[in-house]
């Protein structure tokens, strides 16, 4: 968990005061398979690309999203606010 005051204008800037109202945040991530970033020297390759795209986006960002969503749910629960998302902000 990051206290977020130090960046409180820069986050203010890229999203709002809504966003930059949370003093808070969390960061989670997930790592992708050592056989996929083993392919990454041939990523222009077709095959390789689309193996990436496939398993190195879009299964680990609905992961990613299940999980903050479950995360977001479980600390409402708890009486506080909760966005996901905000990575996605530019």
């Amino acid at each position: 968990m990051a206290d977020l005051a130090a960046g409180r204008d820069f986050i203010h800037d890229q999203g709002g005061e809504k966003v930059a109202s949370y003093p808070r945040a969390i960061s989670i991530g997930i790592r992708i398979m050592d056989s996929i970033v083993d392919q990454l020297p041939h990523r222009h390759e077709k095959g390789v690309a689309v193996n990436y795209h496939h398993h190195g986006h879009d299964i680990i960002n609905r992961r990613l999203d299940l999980l903050a969503s479950s995360l977001s749910n479980l600390i409402q629960s708890e009486g506080y606010s909760a966005l996901t998302g905000i990575g996605t902000l530019r």
